[in-house]
């Protein structure tokens, strides 16, 4: 939302598509652009100037390829801030119970990045997919990264 409040301020237009039925009836509570939907499932994303995902690329990690070849397709720059560092890596209780605590729609979701399979993955789409990556920060528990497409600077 902040990011959101940060735009509405700043005349700058955005949409927000999220699968979470609550954050949307939250964000258009607040009069955000927001819909509800699966941007997997979403044939071609409109044409942006940055595209951005926040907290769930690792929702994602098994059709990473087609996410970020649509995102790259509506834009030249994608930021990505993804938590890196997170309870479900912990070897106990909690561990157990954060695996199972993520579920956008397809049940749970016990996979996540860390610092060293986000950058390998990072890696290896850029080969195949032709952008450049640069992390930028690290922001509490999450990498922040830009993406951009060769040859559009």
């Amino acid at each position: 939302i902040f990011i959101a409040t940060y735009c509405k301020s700043n005349n700058i237009q955005w949409a927000g598509i999220d699968s979470n039925q609550y954050f949307v009836k939250y964000a258009k509570n607040k009069n955000f652009n927001a819909s509800c939907g699966d941007i997997s499932g979403i044939s071609e994303l409109p044409k942006a100037d940055v595209c951005l995902i926040i907290g769930s690329l690792y929702h994602f990690h098994t059709d990473i390829h087609q996410l970020l070849s649509g995102m790259l397709k509506s834009c030249n720059i994608i930021i990505i801030s993804e938590p890196v560092k997170n309870l479900s890596d912990q070897n106990n209780w909690i561990g157990r119970i954060a695996k199972r605590s993520a579920n956008a729609g397809k049940g749970n979701e016990q996979f996540r990045y860390n610092e060293t399979s986000l950058q390998n993955m990072l890696k290896e789409e850029s080969e195949k997919l032709n952008f450049n990556f640069k992390i930028i920060d690290f922001y509490k528990k999450d990498s922040i990264i830009t993406i951009e497409k060769n040859g559009t600077n």
